[in-house]
């Protein structure tokens, strides 16, 4: 009775700073890329320039461009119209954002569905594309225009059939959405103090209060401990240890072992075949016990 008081303390102690280290906030942790870069080296190419772009769920969360006021020359095999920034190579199929130069204006659009048409005149163009639409500003009133979009463009790269070397390039910045938390200092103690609390209330409640005799002989101690044991503990050690040798294969297995072996290259257990090997946000300790054997046999 003296222990378990303590031991309810300790256990509420817990869970309160469990409950903080679970509910935060975390800072919330999105990555911006914006292109072209500041300079490119090289020899620049024929028909366009291209920068993979792989997002987990292929749509970002905001999306901004610049379209400057005499854009740079085309390539020299640039295909008409002439792309001057895209976010994926066939944006009508792939829903991805595309602004062409059809003559003297500017056209854009996302998937088949064209947004606006604007001419030259009148830049610098700024568009932006974010969860409530978007959004287009030119130097007067007439040039700027606002709607509404289904959902985000596809991003799978940013492309360009602009001479990206020359003035007068445009540029696009993208905002990924948030991929990854970073707990707190708040949370960290929380945790720390949870798990202290827990241990404590556990070994509290474990171990018993032993009374003040002198210690049997270990003789003793090994035939009390064979005395309980029993012929189905035997056979139930056995069946578990042959069927863990002879199961049949599970259907998860192939992707079990890839995931296990990507640790040793990536830091992380991931989704291999889906979300585009995006690291698994759950299980972490799980699998980590686990992919000791799987990095050391295959037959297991």
């Amino acid at each position: 009775m003296r222990r378990l008081r303590p031991a309810l303390v300790l256990a509420l102690v817990g869970l309160v700073a469990g409950i903080v280290g679970a509910v935060g906030p975390a800072k919330e942790i999105a990555t911006t890329y914006s292109w072209p870069p500041v300079s490119t080296s090289g020899s620049a190419p024929s028909r366009a320039w291209y920068t993979p772009l792989l997002l987990i769920r292929q749509r970002p969360e905001t999306i901004s461009a610049t379209l400057p006021c005499e854009p740079a020359r085309s390539l020299v095999d640039a295909a008409s119209p002439v792309t001057v920034l895209a976010t994926a190579r066939f944006p009508r199929r792939a829903s991805g954002l595309s602004i062409t130069r059809e003559g003297k204006e500017l056209v854009i659009a996302v998937g088949d569905g064209v947004l606006a048409r604007v001419p030259g005149s009148g830049c610098p163009h700024r568009l932006r594309i974010d969860a409530d639409g978007w959004s287009l500003e030119g130097a007067s009133q007439a040039l700027s225009g606002t709607g509404e979009l289904e959902a985000m463009p596809i991003v799978t790269g940013f492309f360009s059939a602009l001479d990206l070397r020359a003035d007068g390039r445009p540029s696009i910045a993208m905002t990924t959405a948030v991929h990854a938390v970073e707990p707190s200092a708040l949370q960290k103690v929380s945790w720390v103090i949870a798990a202290l609390a827990l241990a404590v209330a556990l070994l509290l409640v474990a171990l018993p209060v032993l009374p003040r005799r002198p210690p049997r002989p270990s003789g003793a101690s090994l035939k009390s401990i064979g005395s309980r044991a029993h012929p189905a503990d035997a056979v139930v050690g056995s069946v578990l240890l042959a069927w863990w040798v002879l199961s049949p294969s599970f259907y998860d297995d192939g992707w079990v072992l890839t995931r296990q072996r990507m640790f040793s290259a990536s830091g992380g257990f991931s989704n291999y075949y889906d979300t585009f090997g995006a690291n698994s946000p759950l299980g972490y300790w799980l699998e980590w016990v686990q992919h000791w054997l799987a990095q050391s046999t295959s037959h297991l």
